[in-house]
C-alpha cells in the first residue's frame, strides 16, 4: 500500500511533539513494509517538498495558517497527489476543507483549532484576533475537513466531547 503522509510543519522551527509523532508514524508504517512519503514545506531527508506561493512565515503562523494557508495549499496538493496514493494521512483537518478526496484521508488530530480559539478569546490580549468572525472561520473548514475524512483519530476525550458537542460530528 502507498500512503502520504502530509506532516508540513516537518523541520521547520514551528516543527514539536505533533510533528516527530507523524515522522514516527511514517518510520513504521514503512517497517511493516508499507511505502510511505512525506510531504513537509522544507523536504528534509525522505520527505517531497510542498509547494506553494505563501511565504514560510505565513504557513508557519498559527491559526493564520489554518484558515488561509492550508485550505489552498491542501487544495492544490491534494489534486496533484491523490493518484498516487491508496490513503492519505494527516493531522491537520483544514488541509482537506477545499479539496475533494478522491483517496480514503485519515486524520489523526492532536489538537483542534477551533477549541483552541474558544479558549484564547477568553484571554483579553487575544479576544480581538479570536473574534466571532475568526473562530466561525474557524470552525467552518475544520467542519469541512473533518467531514471529508474516512477516519479521525483524536488524543483526548475532551476533543471527542468538542467534536460532538461543537462542530456536530458523530464518531464512527
Amino acid at each position: 500500500m502507498k500512503i502520504a503522509l502530509i506532516n508540513e510543519l516537518y523541520g521547520t522551527k514551528r516543527q514539536g511533539g505533533e510533528q516527530e509523532a507523524l515522522n514516527n508514524l511514517a518510520e513504521k508504517l514503512r517497517g511493516l513494509n508499507f511505502t510511505v512519503d512525506i510531504y513537509t514545506y522544507t523536504a528534509p531527508d525522505q520527505t517531497l517538498k510542498i509547494k506553494t506561493f505563501f511565504p514560510l512565515w505565513l504557513r508557519q503562523l498559527p491559526f493564520v495558517r489554518d484558515i488561509l494557508v492550508l485550505p489552498v495549499v491542501g487544495r492544490k496538493l491534494l489534486n496533484k497527489i491523490a493518484d498516487r496514493y491508496q490513503i492519505i494521512i494527516s493531522s491537520s483537518a483544514t488541509l482537506f476543507s477545499l479539496s475533494p478526496t478522491k483517496v480514503p484521508v485519515l486524520i489523526i488530530s492532536h489538537a483542534l483549532r477551533s477549541q483552541k480559539a474558544d479558549y484564547l478569546k477568553k484571554i483579553k490580549r487575544y479576544c480581538l484576533f479570536f473574534n466571532p468572525l475568526i473562530r466561525k472561520i474557524l470552525k467552518f473548514w475544520e467542519i469541512r475537513g473533518f467531514r471529508k475524512a474516512a477516519k479521525v483519530v483524536v488524543l483526548k476525550s475532551t476533543m471527542k466531547d468538542y467534536l460532538v458537542n461543537q462542530l456536530d460530528l458523530q464518531p464512527v
